[in-house]
């Protein structure tokens, strides 16, 4: 029997390899960057950490364009020739020299006459962090296709480590908002020299101009998808700072902090997984629907938890100068309910060959949640109430851009839905039980003595969990039957 499992679903096992591997070097390297966050954001004021906010966000916004399709069109591809792999690290090259001269050229000085002088030294800083950001894209997409999650993981883990170092040293240097930027650039050199070595990737061949065309109309449906879709997602943050300032920015993106690195390490070790897998399969739908059931038994459960114990991670973490992110912190967990669903929508596109549907997608969210958050701000002015109708349109949107899926590509909706009814029952089962269960009390009452409350609020968390743990065990089990079931198809 394990003979047939190891012929017949060889892929799978691969697939569920890598992506334990996956998590494994994304949680190294969020761990330490999250050490220095936390930090920074206890040494400077609020206002302060709002601009660097600011100046982070755009060079998040310079990664979503810096792979211009490029690593998912190496991925996809199924047979790549030296000239295609020659034609994709000219093309990030354009890309990446382009990105820089608009960073200087016209970012830097519009900041200076908007933000001042400390948002526009920031941007200087960061002038160069785009160039290398590019080019680790293009390897990525080499070891991804060859699916050498190992080795990614480990050159992700080692790193983290090096930059985690800077960050922190320059921390207690003194250095203030400068030392994320100085990790930041620890980790994206380090990076480039380690992928450039380990993917063993010479060119052989100059470019062509029409390979560079085939990439380019590949890539843009891409690159815009991914655009609107950093719109989408950080709509809540330029909202706040155009309506509230940047104080009000630092205390929401401290609001959002656990949950955002817990998403981001679950979608970084998922997503090249998961389009893999549907790659790879003769059922891609089947492969998906597993993958979201997946993410909603390991996700739903432990987002509650955080949500029910807010207000104590919020004060141990980051400090009781951040207590109003607190209530932010727990009505964002709501959201959990229906992001692994929707998460995942444009693997569909892109395995079924019609990445251009993604646009759709990301045009659908773009405009419900700008529609409900620009309301939001202008009637009722409060960032709980912000923070609510952001949570609102995840769940509509969700919703509107399932339906077009399934009308535009014929798919079945009832699967969608019974993931949403199993992600809502989980998360509010979860979400009121446990308050119920007031850990805290009964382990002060326990010990009789008072604990310090990083101690108490690990001890709470983690019985929290134990009393999970009996869930997520059987819901593997019964995730494993179904596994079975795709690898007989």
């Amino acid at each position: 029997m394990m003979n047939q499992l190891l012929n017949d679903g060889g892929w799978l096992l691969k697939a569920l390899s890598s992506g334990a591997w996956s998590i494994f070097g994304t949680v190294s390297e969020k761990a330490l960057t999250v050490v220095t966050y936390i930090l920074v954001s206890r040494e400077v004021p609020p206002e302060q950490f709002g601009y660097l906010i600011v100046v982070l966000l755009t060079m998040e916004l310079f990664s979503y364009v810096a792979s211009f399709g490029v690593r998912e069109n190496i991925i996809r591809t199924k047979n790549c020739s030296s000239d295609f792999y020659g034609d994709c690290l000219y093309f990030i090259r354009i890309v990446a020299a382009s990105l820089v001269l608009i960073l200087v050229g016209i970012i830097t000085p519009v900041s200076y006459y908007v933000a001042g002088v400390e948002v526009s030294s920031l941007y200087i800083y960061m002038a160069l962090f785009p160039y290398f950001s590019c080019l680790n894209t293009f390897y990525q997409g080499i070891l991804q296709r060859r699916m050498q999650f190992k080795a990614l993981a480990i050159r992700r883990a080692g790193i983290a480590v090096f930059s985690g170092a800077v960050g922190i040293i320059s921390v207690s240097n003194g250095q203030g908002v400068l030392s994320l930027i100085y990790a930041k650039y620890a980790y994206v050199l380090l990076d480039y020299i380690v992928l450039r070595y380990i993917s063993r990737f010479r060119l052989e061949s100059d470019f062509s101009v029409p390979g560079l065309f085939r990439i380019f109309s590949f890539g843009w449906k891409v690159s815009i998808s991914q655009v609107m879709n950093f719109f989408s997602s950080k709509q809540t943050e330029f909202i706040t700072v155009s309506f509230f300032g940047p104080q009000a920015l630092a205390i929401l993106d401290v609001g959002r902090k656990v949950l955002v690195t817990l998403y981001s390490v679950l979608m970084t070790a998922v997503t090249p997984v998961s389009l893999s897998v549907m790659t790879s399969t003769s059922a891609p739908m089947t492969a998906y629907h597993l993958v979201v059931r997946g993410l909603v038994v390991l996700l739903v459960p432990f987002v509650a938890i955080i949500g029910v114990n807010s207000e104590e991670i919020i004060d141990v973490v980051f400090g009781s100068k951040w207590n109003e992110s607190a209530s932010l912190l727990a009505i964002f967990s709501f959201g959990v309910m229906a992001q692994p669903i929707s998460w995942h929508l444009q693997n569909i596109c892109l395995n079924k060959g019609r990445p251009g549907l993604a646009i759709y997608l990301n045009l659908i969210n773009l405009l419900v949640s700008a529609s409900l958050l620009l309301y939001s701000a202008a009637v009722y002015g409060s960032l709980d109430s912000l923070v609510e109708f952001f949570v609102v349109g995840l769940f509509v949107s969700a919703i509107m851009k399932i339906t077009f899926l399934c009308i535009v590509l014929k798919l079945r909706g009832l699967p969608f839905f019974m993931h949403f009814v199993e992600s809502v029952c989980i998360f509010f089962s979860v979400f009121y039980l446990l308050p119920v269960i007031d850990a805290g009390d009964h382990i002060v009452n326990y010990f009789s003595v008072a604990l310090p409350d990083w101690l108490l609020l690990f001890l709470t968390l983690f019985i929290h969990g134990l009393i999970l743990l009996p869930y997520i065990i059987v819901r593997i089990f019964l995730l494993n039957s179904k596994l079975s079931e795709l690898k007989g198809n």
